[in-house]
């Protein structure tokens, strides 16, 4: 079975990852596959949906400074998940939302 906890789920990198990076992303592209309805928020609003789109089309290109952590674990180096989740979120938002 996988799990975080047991490492089999998780990305590994060189030893030399471990720690906090000042990095550059930039977004090129906004996509929904499974649809607009899981945009909208917890109520699938549909106006929330497109104006979600509507702000995050408009970051297209755009390049935005973040951190990111990478955490040695027994298994090597992986990234860390929820820190990096919040930074990203955070990032592109322009404001904390997480």
């Amino acid at each position: 079975y996988s799990s975080e906890l047991n490492g089999v789920d998780n990305l590994y990198f060189p030893p030399w990852m471990e720690g906090e990076w000042q990095v550059t992303q930039t977004l090129t592209d906004v996509k929904t596959p499974l649809g607009m309805k899981f945009v909208g928020g917890p109520n699938g609003s549909e106006k929330i949906a497109v104006d979600t789109m509507t702000e995050a089309k408009q970051k297209l290109g755009i390049p935005v400074n973040l951190r990111l952590r990478y955490i040695n674990t027994k298994w090597g180096v992986a990234e860390d998940r929820l820190f990096n989740s919040k930074q990203r979120l955070d990032a592109f938002a322009g404001k904390p939302v997480v």
